[in-house]
């Protein structure tokens, strides 16, 4: 071949080589086409996302700190929970302690638990039945209590009277209590009768006389009719 001539061959080898790449280039593009949308999905999530708001701060990072500032608002209250389970379980521990206490020094003295006549009686006359019905009727818890002198008698349970006023009735003695049967067991000591309304004493008399009620041992008595302020 002469000088200045073209090598046709040559040429066109290159030319075959410059298609193939192009082909190999442009199936690359094409499998590359998705992630590229992909991409540029994400990057529109991203920036509606970011969108800043009026106070300048992102809805996404507002919304993280909100989740963290409820989360140790958890935390502190689980805290304080359990603090507070920790002083309720020692105070429950404490009247335990103090219920054994108080049953045992029971077991060891009855009279333990027994209540004591004040130095001032409320003694009723007559002027003041009307008041002492009233205020039976506005109490919660009505109570008739046997004392042996000063101290009760807790041989005998008080009996807790139920219909107010209209568990009583009026007569020239005083006001007595209008139960048919009140029995009780021995053995047991009586020198006079007390009114206790939501746990104060309202009234008091002695046994009509003054006289003491002894019973027995294995003695029942009704003490129905016995009771008269």
């Amino acid at each position: 071949m002469g000088a200045g001539s073209i090598d046709v061959a040559q040429l066109t080898a290159e030319r075959d080589a410059l298609a193939a790449d192009l082909a190999q280039a442009n199936t690359v593009i094409a499998a590359a086409e998705p992630a590229h949308a992909k991409i540029d999905q994400l990057g529109e999530a991203l920036a509606a996302m970011r969108v800043q708001g009026e106070d300048g701060e992102h809805p996404v990072d507002v919304a993280i700190a909100a989740l963290k500032g409820q989360a140790e608002q958890l935390a502190a209250a689980q805290g304080e929970a359990k603090a507070l389970k920790g002083q309720l379980t020692a105070q429950k521990g404490q009247t335990t302690k103090a219920r054994a206490e108080l049953a045992e020094a029971i077991a060891r003295d009855p009279q333990a638990k027994a209540r004591k006549l004040p130095a001032d009686l409320p003694v009723i006359s007559r002027d003041d039945q009307a008041a002492l019905l009233a205020l039976i009727d506005a109490a919660e818890t009505v109570e008739v209590v046997a004392f042996a002198d000063d101290t009760e008698e807790v041989a005998i349970l008080p009996l807790r009277v139920s219909g107010g006023a209209a568990a009583f009735r009026v007569v020239s003695s005083g006001v007595v209590l209008g139960l048919a049967s009140w029995e009780v067991s021995g053995p047991a000591r009586i020198t006079g009768w007390a009114l206790f309304l939501d746990g104060d004493l309202s009234a008091w008399c002695e046994r009509q006389g003054g006289g003491q009620l002894t019973i027995g041992a294995g003695q029942t008595f009704n003490l129905a009719s016995d009771v008269i302020f």
